[in-house]
């Protein structure tokens, strides 16, 4: 799995500086404002992050690449008892 990255804003490929109405804008920073699984920190920018559940982007399912690859099983995440198998990933 890759792990994603979000330029800061104002940068080439990160958002805009100031408030925009871009979707592309507004999805990237809900994607850094969002807390990583394990350390309950922000995502935030140039930082690698993975979504570890696989599903439509959900800002919930974010954690950071450091993060997972040090604590794949970490304590901290809330396990979904109704989550199907076929949700999970093959590479946990």
């Amino acid at each position: 799995m890759a792990a994603g990255y979000i330029q800061k804003p104002g940068r080439e490929w990160g958002p805009c500086l100031d408030p925009c109405s871009h979707l592309d804008c507004k999805a990237n920073r809900e994607m850094a404002a969002s807390l990583c699984k394990y350390c309950h920190q922000q995502i935030g920018y140039e930082r690698g992050f993975y979504n570890v559940r696989e599903t439509a982007n959900d800002p919930n399912d974010l954690v950071h690449s450091s993060c997972h690859e040090t604590n794949q099983t970490g304590p901290n995440i809330e396990l979904d008892p109704d989550a199907s198998l076929s949700d999970a990933d093959p590479g946990l």
